[in-house]
């Protein structure tokens, strides 16, 4: 059994979701959370890993798993990034 943590990305940072999120992988040792991407792109409080804008995917570093709790016309970019990557993803947009 493999005892690397889960390089997770996570896509819609800001939300509500998207903070109940970040609070709980901060708590597990299962995942380690390489990257946040949001709309604007800007820091988010409290949160020490880097933070990108949907335009710059491709300086996002390498992940396992991006979840993705963005809105809808965010959803066709990190799909096409995490083909791309080879990566898995998990969508909780509506």
């Amino acid at each position: 059994m493999n005892s690397d943590p889960i390089r997770l990305l996570v896509h819609g940072p800001s939300g509500r979701m998207g903070r109940a999120l970040l609070r709980l992988v901060g708590a597990d040792a299962r995942f380690e959370l390489v990257a946040a991407v949001s709309r604007s792109g800007s820091a988010i409080e409290g949160l020490a890993v880097p933070v990108f804008s949907a335009t710059q995917f491709s300086r996002c570093p390498a992940f396992d798993l991006a979840i993705d709790f963005s809105l809808p016309d965010g959803f066709d970019a990190i799909l096409a990034e995490c083909v791309g990557r080879g990566a898995a993803l998990v969508s909780g947009t509506t």
